[in-house]
């Protein structure tokens, strides 16, 4: 738990039935003084029936829920290529620092409260935490403490992720505003 502006923010995943709650996020040092701040993605639900079908880690089969509901295996951007293939001498931000913001809210990174559904197959109650907005909070907070000013800052994201760079964007520069330039 952290406390942010007289906030308690406990970072964690949706809670969804059958899923793990533990929310973790991934940060490298590189050598450069710049920094990427990536948003993962990974589907989105908002409602009754769009909430009750969870992506979890014991059902990993290819179209299988329509939103992360907690970490996954494949989310290790240590596994992924593209700007994360730092062996890559193409890579122009290879050097930089990152910081990957995993998802596993179903609410585009964007989310700051907890909802109650109903599952439309047998009527039962559920809970979903929609905290993609408090995770990221608590990672800002962390960021800061953790890294200098960077010269540069990207901020990126794909799929819902996307979304979550377009939100964050704005509190990610002011944060670092002082020294950071577009």
């Amino acid at each position: 738990p952290i406390e942010i502006e007289g906030r308690r923010i406990e970072p964690t995943c949706s809670g969804a039935p059958g899923s793990d709650s533990a929310f973790r996020f991934w940060a490298r040092r590189g050598a450069s003084p710049n920094l990427v701040v990536f948003f993962d993605g990974g589907g989105a639900c908002w409602d009754d029936v769009t909430c009750a079908i969870p992506r979890l880690a014991g059902h990993l089969r290819e179209g299988d829920g329509l939103y992360k509901a907690e970490l996954l295996p494949g989310d290790n951007p240590n596994a992924m290529s593209g700007i994360f293939n730092l062996r890559n001498p193409r890579n122009p931000v290879r050097d930089w620092s990152f910081v990957f913001v995993p998802y596993c809210t179903g609410d585009v990174h964007s989310g700051s409260n907890t909802a109650r559904y109903v599952d439309p197959d047998d009527g039962k109650t559920y809970t979903i935490e929609h905290r993609g907005a408090d995770n990221f909070a608590a990672i800002l907070e962390w960021i800061r403490a953790n890294f200098n000013a960077p010269e540069r800052m990207l901020v990126a994201g794909s799929s819902a992720g996307a979304y979550g760079a377009a939100t964050h964007y704005a509190s990610s520069r002011k944060r670092f505003s002082a020294k950071t330039r577009p």
